[in-house]
This record gives C-alpha cells, structure tokens and sequence, in this order.
C-alpha cells in the first residue's frame, strides 16, 4: 500500500511540471511524447515523501518555526528581524537553513546566533524540500510553522496562531496573507479566513506557509526533493 501511494504522489508531482512543460510547446503532443520529453528536460529523482519514524524528543517548545533561505540577502534580514520580534507566550524554537547560498546569507545569519532557542545552519544547496527537511529532523516543537525568507510575519502571528491551536486541539490554524510586490505596494490580499472551523479541502490554501501544524503529521512526511511543486503534499 505505501509503494502505491508513494508511485502516485511522485506521479503527481511530474505530471504538473509535464502540464508546463506541454503548454510552453507550438504544438500539440501526446501524453506518452511529452513524458518522454519531460524525462530528458527534468529526469525523475524518484525521491519519496515518505520517511521513519523521528527519534526527537518533541514536546521542548510549543513552536518550530523553519526557515528555508538561498540567495535572499535582500529580503532575509527583514524576515528574521519579524520573528525575533513576535511577541509571544509560547516557547519557540526557530531553525535557519542556509541552502549553499552564495551571496551574503551566511553572515547576515551569524548575527542572529545570539538568540538561544534559534538554530542556524549552512549546508549544501539541497533545494527547499532539502532545507524543509532537515528543518523537520531537528524540530522540537508540538507544532510547525514554515516561513520563507521573504516573508514577514505580521504582529502577534504566532500568538495568535498557537492560541486558537491550543485552544481548539486543532489540526492545523490558518492565517491570511497579503502579497506585496518589490516597491513596496500591495498587490492582493490572500484567503479572508474566520475564527472559525473550514473544510480543509474546500478552504485551505497549499503552500506550506502561513499555518501552524502538528508536528505528528510529519513523523513519516518530508517534502520530495528533486521536484518541482515540491509543495504538492500539502495542496488540496
């Protein structure tokens, strides 16, 4: 049964990257010409979501946030600067991959090493599943939070997150978002969630961002890496 759920989540992460590949083409081709394309262009990695069971000790801290960041001197500094500032009651631990960046990422790093409960790593460029994941093997806390390096966690994030978690033994908590483009502006406002239970299936949107989780969901889940879409386990 995991082989066969593994072959059709691998599945269907080629099968989006095929879907690009076959709209960028003049013409039209069959299924079975574009996979072969497809194969030449991205080679399968035949990578799997799938992992045992962790060892870690969970429980230490209410909250791991994880921070995946390659070549974003720009925007990190800013990112960082919103968590280290959140104003919470909750014990958070917060995990930094530096992924083979090769501008100013590491040192712009080491001034946050300071920070007690805030780990800090450079290793090789593995992609964003890669640093997600060695984010997960090392987080200690009963819930999961993913922060990309340009985002910016707005006031009281995580307070408010973590407490209607805790409050409601929930799942997963959802926040809304809003995209800004790089002058500045606003460019939309994301999901207009309530207090309130949704269907995660109807309402949820699938980036990996902007929710807590619990941290049992990925016991034996890591983000595939060598994909594109990589976030796909977490799409509706």
């Amino acid at each position: 049964m995991r082989n066969t759920i593994r072959k059709i989540k691998n599945i269907s992460l080629r099968i989006r990257a095929m879907k690009q590949y076959m709209e960028g083409l003049n013409h039209h081709v069959s299924y079975e010409e574009a996979l072969v394309e497809l194969e030449k262009f991205s080679p399968n990695p035949h990578t799997s979501c799938y992992c045992l069971g962790s060892d870690i000790k969970w429980g230490k801290y209410d909250l791991t946030v994880i921070i995946p960041s390659y070549n974003n001197e720009k925007f990190l500094p800013t990112c960082l600067d919103s968590i280290a500032d959140q104003s919470t009651d909750y014990k958070v631990q917060v995990i930094v991959i530096n992924d083979g960046s090769t501008d100013s990422t590491e040192a712009i790093l080491e001034k946050y090493r300071c920070f007690s409960d805030w780990i800090i790593i450079n290793q090789e460029n593995r992609g964003f599943s890669g640093a997600r994941n060695v984010g997960l093997d090392l987080a200690e806390g009963k819930y999961i939070m993913f922060v990309d390096s340009d985002d910016i966690l707005g006031q009281n994030a995580i307070e408010k997150l973590m407490r209607k978690a805790i409050a409601t033994d929930a799942d997963i908590v959802a926040g809304n978002y809003i995209s800004i483009s790089f002058n500045g502006k606003t460019r939309f406002k994301g999901s207009d969630y309530k207090e309130e239970k949704v269907s995660p299936c109807d309402y949820l949107y699938g980036q990996p961002w902007g929710k807590v989780y619990k941290h049992e969901f990925f016991q034996n889940l890591r983000f595939p890496e060598g994909y594109w879409y990589e976030d796909s386990i977490l799409h509706k």
